[in-house]
């Protein structure tokens, strides 16, 4: 969902998501319902009725998100962090300035972007969120959007198309595979695959595949080793792979972790003046911390790796 075409909020639910966003982030960013309940119906005696409408926007924005198979507990997402850094407000409006910047792209440019994004898994015929690929380049649309992406690319017989309550999914098929190989929407007679869209990644967004996480993880790798950071890209390779194999950690504990980790390395890159607030920092460092040392054979590579990115960090 584009944020500058979201759910207005009124003042009242303004005022709660703003509580919700600061509790989550003093609770290291998870917080269960009976947590929930007592804070805001209790303490601050609010209607649950109209805190679950209100939590549920924020979902909606990519700031919450359910933690878990069961809804039971929730939890800050990256773009959540910031929000609650700089406050909803600023991040909003910060939000809608980079939409604004996106809206000249032109829908063939997405088109290419969607299949382009769905080349990358075109032997393993799974469905992948439209959103995703198009948020992880940079470009924010809405779902009605998306969803009229999805549509033509299905019209044309480049994807398999699933359209749900809340996203558009594909699976990219044989004549879209022939397709981005040999052409492009934006560029007739270039592949898609050699085009240059002048796009930057810009945030985290949702994530919703882990094979791309680690894949950002091993790119911004690349870049710290180049820049010199010999030590923290070596951290972050360890710390990324500590996890891979566990049958203790559950799958939502290993994506949110190697999202930690992912953000990190990002931060990693930026100069000291532009990377997040140092307690933010902290929070992540801590969960992930959590994550590993409740394993016994990752312990000690916590220890290890985890200290120099501490050092490094918050220094």
């Amino acid at each position: 969902m584009n944020l500058a075409e979201g759910k207005k909020m009124n003042e009242v639910e303004t005022e709660m998501a703003e509580l919700l966003l600061m509790l989550l982030s003093e609770h290291k960013g998870t917080l269960n319902t009976d947590q929930q309940s007592y804070f805001f119906t209790e303490e601050k005696k609010y209607e649950w009725f109209d805190y679950t409408l209100m939590r549920d926007n924020l979902i909606d924005e990519g700031l919450v998100a359910w933690w878990g198979d069961e809804k039971y507990r929730v939890k800050l997402t990256q773009e959540g962090w910031k929000a609650a850094e700089i406050g909803l407000h600023k991040y909003r409006q910060q939000k809608e300035r980079n939409g604004n910047s996106n809206r000249a792209m032109k829908q063939s440019e997405k088109l290419d972007l969607i299949l382009k994004g769905l080349y990358e898994f075109k032997h393993d015929g799974k469905y992948y969120s439209l959103t995703w690929i198009l948020q992880n380049n940079g470009v924010e649309v809405n779902f009605d959007e998306v969803f009229s992406l999805g549509k033509k690319l299905e019209g044309d017989g480049m994807v398999q198309f699933l359209g749900k309550h809340d996203d558009a999914m594909g699976s990219i098929t044989t004549v879209g595979i022939e397709y981005v190989e040999e052409d492009s929407y934006s560029y007739s007679g270039h592949s898609i695959t050699t085009n240059n869209y002048n796009i930057s990644i810009q945030g985290h967004g949702n994530v919703f595949s882990m094979r791309n996480i680690q894949d950002n993880i091993i790119k911004n790798n690349a870049t710290l080793n180049n820049e010199g950071l010999n030590d923290i890209a070596k951290a972050f390779e360890k710390l990324a792979e500590a996890v891979k194999d566990s049958v203790v950690i559950s799958q939502e504990q290993q994506q949110e972790y190697l999202e930690h980790i992912n953000f990190l390395s990002q931060e990693a890159m930026k100069p000291l003046e532009q990377r997040a607030a140092k307690p933010v920092i902290k929070t992540i460092l801590n969960s992930c911390q959590e994550i590993l040392t409740a394993v016994a054979h990752t312990t000690e590579i916590w220890h290890i790796w985890g200290s120099i990115l501490a050092s490094h960090f918050l220094k």
